[in-house]
């Protein structure tokens, strides 16, 4: 189940989230990974955050995730989304456009993410 600060989910936004935690997984290291959204929405800086981990429960002492990643906007600057990829380490200027609140932004991260999981 995802999380959401600052934002108060529409029904569309909700079910986008529920269909990419249900759906899009990543191989990393032979191992099947599923991500879990995190929302931080505040009047500068729109994030979302998707932590890849292990598709079993990992427990109340669960390890760190395997994977991080975060795409950041900010609503008052230029059309570029930031996403940066644990992996990596290094932030890449995504081209985007206005977004004309935080549930499109977020869908739209999703969308984006989905897509680099699974090209067509």
């Amino acid at each position: 189940m995802a999380n959401f600060f600052g934002l108060k989910p529409n029904s569309k936004l909700r079910s986008s989230v529920e269909k990419f935690e249900n759906k899009v997984s990543i191989r990393r290291n032979n191992r099947r990974l599923l991500g879990k959204v995190y929302a931080d929405i505040t009047d500068d800086q729109w994030a979302v955050s998707i932590a890849y981990n292990l598709a079993v429960d990992p427990g109340l002492w669960g390890k760190e995730n395997d994977l991080e990643v975060k795409y950041s906007y900010n609503p008052q600057g230029e059309m570029i989304v930031s996403r940066m990829d644990t992996s990596r380490g290094d932030d890449v200027p995504v081209p985007a456009f206005m977004f004309h609140n935080p549930n499109e932004f977020v869908i739209w991260a999703l969308r984006k993410e989905s897509d680099m999981a699974h090209p067509a």
